[in-house]
């Protein structure tokens, strides 16, 4: 039975011991430890959230999907260059390139509002996102736990930007706000990522773009009215959206824009592809899937 950290420290204990590394090629033994408070180094004190440890002198299987040390080092190896690896952490490179300007623009006659401006992006940017896909996919195995989000970094331009800033997850909430930022010019200046489960595609009513979404089940105002907020990949390019399919899990990286338009009824936080590495999508199970 697979059991998470929210069994932590009830009483009576939601799960029996002894326990074990849930990877069924692993099965090193590991501790349950309970959310506690810790001293900091400016002598202040930070909470530890519940989490499970191994043993002392016990590691995981080197092909263990949940070893952090052995993903870091294989996502590093994998990634041609884009990524350094120490032990715990990780530091993946977005090409300054990527954009060609980093000023807030002004929003067009339809609404749309962006911090960044696309440019065609070197054809490095393809292991780029598969890297990003693959931090993502191993973080979504610890979803909500902010200690394993900080062992991923992004530099980008010279500066060092935390994982939590660069991908913004499925969270209707961060979404939201996200959305309001860019609506007011004051989105992030360097790319961003976003990530979660498609839930339908579609077509352009003039017929002339393709696109899939992801219904975040929230509203938002905009431009005067209450609207549903919709995650929108779009393209004028059917063939980057063939295998962006309703059900599977996608990680988006971009110059990402709002979209409320005053005829319609709809709020979109849109990417409009430009080129097929902008894209990651894998399976439930964690396949990836080319495009």
């Amino acid at each position: 039975m697979l059991i998470d950290t929210g069994g932590i420290g009830l009483t009576p204990e939601a799960f029996t011991r002894p326990l074990t590394c849930p990877d069924p090629g692993c099965g090193v033994g590991v501790a349950p430890v309970r959310e506690h408070s810790r001293t900091t180094e400016t002598r202040g004190t930070s909470t530890v959230a519940a989490h499970f440890r191994l043993h002392p002198g016990t590691r995981h299987h080197p092909t263990c999907q949940y070893d952090p040390d052995g993903i870091i080092a294989t996502i590093a190896a994998n990634s041609e260059g884009t990524a350094t690896a120490v032990p715990g952490r990780l530091r993946l490179l977005v090409p300054a390139d990527f954009t060609g300007t980093t000023r807030t623009t002004s929003p067009d006659p339809g609404g749309r509002r962006t911090a960044l401006q696309i440019a065609a992006g070197p054809s490095s940017m393809s292991p780029v996102i598969g890297s990003a896909a693959a931090i993502q996919r191993f973080l979504d195995r610890y979803p909500d736990d902010p200690q394993a989000a900080a062992m991923f970094h992004i530099s980008y331009a010279g500066r060092d930007i935390a994982w939590a800033d660069f991908c913004f997850g499925d969270d209707p909430i961060a979404l939201l706000h996200l959305t309001r930022r860019i609506t007011k010019g004051q989105g992030p200046d360097h790319p961003i990522a976003i990530r979660g489960t498609l839930t339908g595609t579609g077509v352009a009513r003039a017929g002339t773009s393709f696109y899939a979404e992801q219904d975040l089940r929230t509203r938002i105002v905009l431009a005067g009215r209450s609207r549903p907020l919709y995650v929108r990949i779009r393209s004028r390019d059917e063939r980057l959206i063939e295998t962006v399919a309703a059900g599977r899990r996608y990680l988006a990286l971009g110059a990402w824009s709002a979209f409320a338009p005053a005829a319609g009824g709809l709020a979109e936080l849109v990417l409009w592809l430009r080129k097929p590495w902008q894209v990651h999508v894998w399976s439930e199970g964690g396949q990836a899937l080319t495009i």
